[in-house]
């Protein structure tokens, strides 16, 4: 699916639909990729698989003579990063073809790799909080942003929408941004990417949200889910692939789940109803939200409408085109 080819037969396995959301995604190779799931799943596998694919596969035709594109690996820190780094170093080097393609020897966080075209691509780790700076400099030939979901809300100093908008639009094509995370607290890009497009699988994003079990069944054995289960907050992040809720939060996403309408998404209109609107501005990392409420007396309250717009450092938002 990542390189946009037909499911075929797998299309019919009941884990592969629960990874999907239920929904086959069209054989289209998506823009942004999420990888979703438990621990020791093979996430970081996945990603060094795709980033040595992107090194023969990204369309250089536009290059300059000279311009040498990249492909950044990014976490929260050098050490998390360096996992996908490793697998990328350690599988090629093992390799008898593979090894050809490495045009140098590599260093602690950048390996050069022969394109078939002849000219060189570089894989280079890069630590989150360089990151801005690192992905605006060249042509992008693939971007992998690790462990997405502790990277905090956001307002965090580093944001992965600033990343993601800085970079986008520079990526070859031929290449992808993917995302591969274990779940946290239910806040923060990759929540909300979860929310909004896990189940609504396009050519611009399709995620994969899968238990560790269906993701690694000869790892996650029985008796290891039994073990596991024993820490009911860290089986539901490492084990089920789901969002933890933080310690702290005044309301449990349990509640929420319980108090949230399926459909329709915007209630409609009731005649002699009496509707509340509030907003909560922003112009930034946060979002700029809108909420219309009712009720009839103290028991029924409904939020008939809620809505968000989020800006970034990069593209910030226009509060008269909000407000319009």
């Amino acid at each position: 699916m990542a390189d946009g080819r037909p499911l075929a037969e797998l299309a019919g396995d009941e884990r592969v639909l629960r990874a999907f959301g239920g929904v086959v995604p069209e054989a289209v190779k998506p823009a942004e990729f999420a990888i979703v799931s438990g621990i020791r799943t093979a996430k970081s596998l996945s990603a060094a698989a795709l980033a040595v694919h992107w090194t023969q596969r990204a369309d250089l035709s536009r290059l300059g003579p000279g311009e040498i594109p990249r492909i950044s690996i990014v976490s929260l820190s050098k050490d998390l990063a360096d996992v996908v780094f490793g697998h990328i170093v350690g599988r090629m080097m093992a390799s008898p073809i593979l090894s050809r393609l490495i045009l140098e020897t590599p260093t602690a966080d950048t390996l050069m790799i022969r394109h078939p075209s002849g000219r060189p691509v570089e894989i280079k780790v890069v630590a989150s909080s360089k990151a801005g700076s690192s992905l605006v400099a060249r042509w992008s030939a693939g971007v992998i942003l690790d462990e997405v979901a502790r990277w905090g809300a956001d307002d965090a100093a580093v944001s992965v929408n600033d990343l993601r908008d800085a970079v986008l639009l520079r990526i070859l094509p031929g290449a992808q941004l993917v995302y591969i995370s274990s779940p946290w607290a239910p806040m923060g890009f990759l929540y909300d990417l979860v929310k909004e497009r896990w189940g609504r699988p396009s050519r611009d994003c399709v995620v994969v949200k899968a238990p560790a079990y269906d993701m690694a069944p000869l790892i996650w054995t029985d008796d290891k889910l039994e073990i596991a289960r024993r820490d009911p907050r860290i089986y539901r992040t490492d084990i089920e692939a789901d969002f933890a809720d933080p310690e702290e939060a005044l309301f449990t996403t349990q509640m929420l789940d319980t108090a949230t309408r399926k459909e329709p998404l915007v209630a409609p209109p009731r005649p002699g109803a009496l509707y509340t609107a509030a907003i909560d501005p922003a112009t930034r990392g946060n979002s700029f939200t809108l909420v219309v409420a009712t009720g009839s007396g103290r028991k029924e309250k409904v939020i008939c409408l809620a809505k968000q717009w989020t800006g970034s450092a990069v593209n910030p938002l226009r509060p008269a085109a909000v407000l319009a």
